[in-house]
């Protein structure tokens, strides 16, 4: 017998569901609408592992599990679908919840919805109701749990979330699947590859053959994918200043930044007046070989002073 009480406190001191207390869980549903509410019923039944989820993932991270079991009979499914191709079912939702089976039906804790018309499908006649139930699980760690030769580990998977779909569908305008015949023209060739198969190894037996359509006369059910997934870390957001805003409350334009030029162009004007003045020693050479003396024939060095 598993101890349950470390996982009950570590879930309340978290403020987690204590969903994990139990193996075995009801899946609950119900029609309902914006005005009613009636009392859920019981669609199905499915155990929750207590290994830790990362030991029993597939590669995409996710653990598909066939052990949900359907309660519901054939002529009930019929009637739900009856109810989803009504002129009203867009009005209506489909609702399911999950719960643990020693719980009372009023400690529902999650639940989730789609538009009862979701479950038309894509075509009238297909055999099976495609849908998906996913749980998100997280892994807490609570104290070992020792016995006289061995411990086990401490920690428990519990469920944080529930969410609801129907497989393969397109919504209108009005968000209700669009009618189309191509699920159903696959489903149907697919049976007929399926009934040729059968009927192949049953006359290389030597086995007198069954009536395709015997074997195919099935009542509605549905087909549930049921998958299970760890909820990943929750990164920290990156917190910045906030925006300065006017006295109106509208954000602040900030201005347009300055090229190079209209920066420095009071620095570059003297920098250019020097590259364009010529240096003055030339100015004062050039002067002075124009008027030397020894350049000019017959005048002397000097003029002597007369006495």
């Amino acid at each position: 017998m598993r101890a349950t009480i470390p996982v009950l406190a570590a879930a309340a001191a978290l403020g987690l569901p204590t969903l994990a207390s139990a193996e075995v869980y009801n899946l609950l549903h119900r029609i309902s609408t914006f005005t009613t509410t009636p009392e859920w019923e019981v669609r199905g039944t499915f155990s929750l592992p207590y290994a830790p989820i990362s030991n029993t993932t597939g590669t995409n991270g996710s653990l598909e599990s066939g052990n949900l079991i359907n309660t519901l009979t054939s002529v009930q499914i019929e009637s739900l679908l009856t109810a989803a191709q009504a002129d009203d079912a867009a009005e209506k939702w489909y609702q399911i919840a999950i719960i643990p089976v020693a719980s009372k039906i009023e400690e529902v804790r999650f639940e989730t919805s789609v538009k009862l018309c979701h479950l038309r499908q894509s075509h009238s006649k297909l055999p099976t109701i495609d849908d998906e139930v996913s749980l998100t699980t997280r892994k807490i760690t609570t104290n070992p749990v020792c016995s006289s030769s061995s411990c086990k580990d401490g920690s428990e998977v519990i469920i944080t979330g529930l969410s609801y779909r129907i497989l393969d569908i397109t919504l209108d305008t009005h968000s209700c699947p669009i009618q189309t015949s191509f699920k159903i023209a696959k489903v149907l060739e697919d049976a007929k590859k399926k009934r040729q198969r059968q009927l192949s190894r049953r006359s290389n037996r030597g086995k007198k053959s069954v009536s395709p359509s015997s074997s195919l006369e099935v009542g509605l059910e549905f087909n549930t994918k049921f998958s299970l997934k760890q909820s990943g870390k929750v990164t920290k957001p990156t917190l910045k200043q906030a925006l300065p805003t006017n006295e109106d409350g509208t954000v602040q334009i900030a201005p347009v930044e300055k090229s190079f030029l209209q920066k420095y162009w009071m620095y570059l004007i003297p920098v250019f007046i020097l590259f364009i003045i010529p240096p003055g020693d030339d100015d004062r050479k050039e002067g002075a070989e124009a008027h030397a003396s020894s350049d000019h024939v017959g005048i002397g060095k000097g003029m002597k002073k007369l006495n």
